[in-house]
C-alpha cells in the first residue's frame, strides 16, 4: 500500500503523483470530492520520481490549471 499526494492536471483525470505512490492495483481517494476512482498506469520516471495514471470516472474532473512561467515577472506573487 502506497500513501501521498497527487493533482488532476486535466479534466479527462490524468494524474500526477510521486513513483513511490504506484502500487497496483492503484485506486485514488479524493476528500475534497469524497469520492474514489480505480486508475491505470500511463507513465514513470523513476529518476525524476513522478508516476502519470488516468483515473478511470465518468464525466470531466475539476483539475489544475497550469499558468505560463513566460507571464512572471520579478515580484509577482500569486
Amino acid at each position: 500500500m502506497g500513501l501521498g499526494t497527487g493533482m488532476i492536471i486535466n479534466p479527462e483525470g490524468y494524474i500526477l503523483t510521486n513513483n513511490h505512490v504506484w502500487v497496483e492495483p492503484l485506486r485514488s481517494k479524493f476528500y475534497c470530492l469524497r469520492s474514489e476512482y480505480p486508475a491505470k498506469l500511463v507513465g514513470t520516471d523513476p529518476k525524476r520520481i513522478w508516476v502519470s495514471s488516468k483515473l478511470i470516472a465518468l464525466g470531466l474532473l475539476p483539475h489544475v490549471n497550469f499558468g505560463d512561467s513566460d507571464d512572471l515577472a520579478v515580484g509577482s506573487g500569486w
